[in-house]
């Protein structure tokens, strides 16, 4: 379940964090520090940047196991995905142009095609 980040709380963790504007508009692929600081003073802040917010700030998943143990086995290593709000704007992109409803639909059917493939070989 995606959490959802408020201007007030972005703020405080910047400021926590020492990042300004534009730092953490890099960290979400190339957002503008005015748009960072609309954010900030209460202009909604849409989908995508708040899924890459929630990972940035709380080590959020873009999915979720049904398994506790499993899930938190993949917080431990889940900070070695690097992603932009660009990448995630593609992968968007990708999978409901392949007629999935969510990118975690198509990112786990791409896995398992892999690993079916790796097992036919």
């Amino acid at each position: 379940m995606q959490r959802e980040i408020t201007g007030a709380q972005l703020k405080v963790w910047r400021d926590q964090h020492n990042k300004t504007l534009e730092e953490v508009g890099q960290l979400l692929g190339g957002v503008t520090g005015p748009t960072i600081s609309r954010w900030e003073g209460g202009q909604g802040i849409p989908g995508p940047s708040q899924i890459l917010l929630g990972i940035l700030m709380f080590g959020d998943q873009p999915y979720t196991s049904d398994d506790n143990a499993a899930a938190v086995e993949e917080r431990k290593h889940f900070w070695q995905l690097k992603m932009t709000l660009e990448d995630w704007h593609k992968l968007e992109g990708l999978s409901s142009a392949a007629g999935f409803a969510t990118v975690r639909d198509y990112l786990l059917t791409l896995i398992q095609a892999e690993l079916y493939r790796d097992q036919k070989a």
